[in-house]
């Protein structure tokens, strides 16, 4: 009985325990028992996993984070968090967890938050979505917390975090009032001190003002308790004094990083940094480029040999040393096989010391190699890019010039001198062809006694890295990419990959005068050792020395106008258009621009006899040049420009005429018009309007024959090309009509009704999944559509788009009615709502002009106002 009784008791104590913890579960009661159920799973179940998954996801991020030391590093090692998926997964667990929570656990009543854990989620979640790039979707998160929780502290937290939303935006506007009013704010938590410090230090960074970060910088450190974010601090502040050459500080403060002994990465940049910061011949700088010497023979620097050399070639810079820098910044060259921006940085130190001296051949070559390592997105890259230009231009007039000498040269020798020479470059290509053989031989015997003998240690072909076939084995694949960067560096996949910049060429295969030996006289030896391939690259004939002299005569005037114009080398401008007036004294059209050019130099530089000199010779030997026109006539440009703008009157007044219809009164002006030199434009253009008119007098005939004139005697111009359309027009009528179509209705698109129509939706390519949005739309159509079947194609629509396609549709109305059913697709509409998108619909052949120009503003307007009215019905 009384087995019996317990029973019962127990019994009923376990039903009065799921009574309670039932009744608990309601969110709309606030008592004793419901806030403290829904606060204990709020927090160990959620919220806990959610915290996790974001610390483990941060955690992550920071591992992979790669500082660039050759620049300031930044405060937090976030990097850029828009490009950085790797955490997706960790971050949106967190804010699905949390959101759960909120969902489920959340006790709003009449206004009034009872769950304490609830805000908390709220704050992981946008911290979340800060982490993972949505920085939108983290501000209205961080503001709601600010509305809704006024009253608690979690609003000063929230308030940070949206400065940094906004810093990450670069809206540095709303950024700063965030933290101004924080600052200013009498109740912010001092707990909350060091971290509106660090977010302001990083606010100030950003923004390049160096002199706040290095405030807000201090007095992080002294609030900061964690050693790690300490020391990264040291060594922002050690950067910052660096770069305002406060050398003393810096080196104090890379001293205090050495001690705290982080990574080795960061020691060894505090090392090279402190050897930056010493100027001078000090016995102090002997020291410390002692210490860099010694660093070289440590094993575990074999990786950093390229910066430290970079770090010795700039203390030579400092001491004046510029032969010992250009020494230590191409061994820095040779030592940097995988770090692309130091090879980068060396390359360009070693362009702006032969700048600076004037040595352009030299230097072009270093800007070459610096804008093939460099990234474009560096902050040097458009100028230093804009430089390689110019001297890549300078160094091809250069080329030219030697190239086309050198070919001269030859063709003037005998024809035994020439075969002797020609013999020796035959020779020369068999002896490197012999050395290449030998050295296969060498590496054939090298592999054969690595096999025999068993040094698989030492043979790169191992087989312990997975598979025996070459290309299999990453191990073999790291080694051969190890010796190819060794020997020609970082080189795109691409034909011709040996050179870094493909329109300079100083080797002969490439010379324009041999390309049009080859289209004249038929395909030319392409093999090295036949006399012949040299001899077609020689000018032998009167044509091809012409030629060869017309290239050497835009190569001076070019390479000399650069001198002047670009690079203010006055006397290297001089020189090479003086040669030019030397080496052709009788060209009309060169020579006569070099003394003009040279005459505005002298004049400048006082230079009065020189500048008379050049005058009179400009005026003696070509008085009809309009350069001795222009120093006879101060005015002379003016009136040609004068005369310009009257014949332009001239065919504006005749095309005035011809849209009036005046069609005969147009031919005749045409006719009688003089275009002189001045305006040589305007004779192709009064030909097409001459041509157009005898059209629309309905002579065929002559229409015809005057467009074919133009073709013949305006080459390479858009008159010319315009005129071969009309032609291919006249051949095919059915296109001519739909011009006229197209012109009448002032668009390309057509609008049947009958015809199969698509329904587009063109989405943006950043921050759409396109994927998930097709599994919406095959889960919508089975559900509203599933009797009829439909296609789903998702296609890149230019650089920056998406396009969805669904079809076919029969005709217009079919169209039409799915598009107007379309807003029923909730969660397709819901996930669309999140990015700027279009909803259209096309017939099949609109579509193919639409899909070619990619012209969506114009279709639009063509499908508001044809599809409308269907739509509104």
């Amino acid at each position: 009985m009384n087995l019996i009784e317990k029973n019962k008791a127990t019994n009923l104590l376990i039903l009065f325990f799921i009574t309670l913890v039932i009744c608990s579960c309601s969110t709309k009661k606030n008592n004793f028992m419901n806030r403290k159920y829904h606060n204990t799973t709020a927090k160990y179940n959620g919220y806990f996993n959610g915290k996790e998954s974001l610390k483990a996801g941060i955690k992550k991020l920071e591992e992979n984070h790669k500082d660039d030391f050759s620049e300031i590093i930044p405060v937090f090692k976030t990097g850029d968090l828009a490009k950085n998926q790797t955490i997706h997964p960790y971050m949106n667990k967190a804010i699905e967890k949390g959101s759960i929570v909120i969902q489920r656990h959340s006790m709003n009543i009449r206004g009034k938050e009872y769950n304490k854990w609830i805000d908390d989620n709220y704050f992981m979640i946008g911290r979340a979505y800060f982490y993972k790039g949505e920085f939108d979707e983290a501000i209205k998160t961080f503001n709601y917390i600010k509305e809704n929780y006024k009253r608690n502290l979690i609003k000063y937290d929230a308030s940070l975090w949206l400065s940094r939303c906004f810093a990450e935006k670069e809206d540095y506007v709303a950024a700063e009032m965030e933290l101004d009013q924080l600052q200013t704010d009498r109740k912010f938590p001092e707990k909350l001190e060091d971290d509106l410090a660090t977010i302001l230090a990083d606010f100030y960074l950003k923004q390049e003002n160096y002199i706040l970060a290095l405030d807000e910088l201090n007095t992080a450190i002294k609030r900061i308790k964690k050693r790690k974010k300490k020391t990264r601090f040291y060594f922002i502040l050690a950067q910052l004094n660096q770069q305002h050459q406060n050398y003393n500080k810096a080196i104090s403060y890379y001293e205090k990083v050495i001690k705290a002994n982080p990574e080795y990465e960061m020691v060894f940049n505090c090392k090279i940094n402190k050897a930056q910061c010493v100027q001078g011949n000090s016995k102090h700088s002997e020291k410390m480029r002692g210490e860099l010497l010694k660093m070289t023979k440590d094993d575990k620097n074999k990786e950093y040999l390229d910066q430290i050399y970079y770090a010795i070639a700039k203390m030579d810079l400092t001491q004046e040393d510029t032969l010992s820098a250009i020494k230590n910044f191409i061994l820095s060259t040779e030592k940097s096989e995988f770090n692309d921006e130091q090879k980068a940085r060396s390359c360009l130190e070693l362009g702006k010391i032969y700048y600076s001296k004037s040595k352009y051949m030299n230097a072009s070559a270093f800007y070459d190699s610096t804008i093939v390592f460099m990234d474009p997105e560096h902050k040097e890259y458009n100028q230093t890019k804009e430089r390689q230009v110019l001297l890549a231009e300078l160094a091809g007039y250069i080329n030219t010039i030697n190239l086309q000498d050198s070919l001269q040269i030859l063709a003037k020798m005998s024809e035994a001198e020439l075969a002797q020479v020609i013999n020796q470059f035959i020779a020369e290509e068999q002896k490197k062809e012999l050395e290449k053989q030998q050295l296969e031989r060498q590496n054939a015997n090298q592999r054969f006694e690595n096999n025999r003998f068993g040094e698989r240690e030492n043979n790169f072909g191992q087989r312990t890295s997975g598979g025996r076939w070459y290309f299999y084995n990453p191990a073999t694949l790291s080694f051969g990419y190890s010796q190819f960067v060794k020997q020609w560096g970082k080189r795109k996949n691409e034909d011709d990959w040996r050179r870094s910049d493909k329109k300079i060429s100083t080797e002969l295969e490439n010379d324009s005068t041999a390309q049009n030996q080859n289209q004249e006289g038929g395909r030319e030896s392409t093999n090295k050792k036949d006399p012949q391939y040299y001899k077609d690259k020689i000018p032998l004939t009167k044509e091809k020395i012409e030629a060869s002299n017309l290239m050497i005569m835009e190569a001076h005037y070019q390479a000399g106008m650069i001198y002047k114009s670009y690079l203010s080398e006055n006397e290297k401008a001089v020189k090479t258009l003086v040669s030019l007036c030397e080496r052709f004294p009788e060209n009309e059209n060169y020579t006569p621009l070099a003394y003009y050019n040279l005459y505005l130099i002298y004049t400048e530089q006082n230079k009065n006899n020189k500048a008379k000199n050049c005058r009179e010779r400009l005026l003696i030997k070509f008085p009809e040049s309009k350069y001795s026109k222009l120093l006879n006539d101060p005015d002379y440009l003016a009136k040609i420009e004068q005369k310009k703008n009257s014949q332009k009157t001239h065919y504006e007044n005749t095309l005035f005429l011809y849209n009036n219809k005046n069609y005969y009164a147009v031919i005749a002006l045409c006719d009688s018009v003089l275009i002189e030199t001045e305006n040589k434009e305007l004779k192709p253009k009064y030909d097409l309007l001459k041509a157009l008119a005898i059209g629309k007098s309905n002579d065929s005939l002559n229409f015809r024959k005057q467009l074919n004139e133009i073709v013949k005697n305006h080459p390479e111009t858009e008159v010319k090309n315009r005129a071969e359309q009309i032609i291919a027009l006249l051949d095919k009528p059915e296109k001519m009509l739909k011009i006229n179509r197209e012109t009448v209705s002032g668009t390309p698109y057509v609008f049947d009704q009958g015809e199969a129509h698509y329904f587009l939706l063109i989405t943006p390519k950043e921050q759409t999944d396109v994927n998930f949005i097709k599994t919406l739309l095959s889960d919508y159509h089975s559900e509203r559509y599933s009797i009829e079947t439909f296609e789903i194609k998702a296609i890149l629509f230019g650089q920056e788009s998406h396009l969805i396609m669904i079809k076919t549709f029969e005709n217009s109305k079919n169209a039409t009615e799915y598009f107007n059913s379309f807003s029923s697709a909730s969660k397709v509409n819901n996930e669309l709502s999140k990015t700027e998108s279009k909803k259209l619909i096309i017939s099949a052949q609109n579509f193919k002009y639409f899909f070619k120009h990619k012209d969506i503003k114009k279709y639009y307007e063509f499908f508001t106002n044809n599809y409308l009215n269907e739509l509104n019905n």
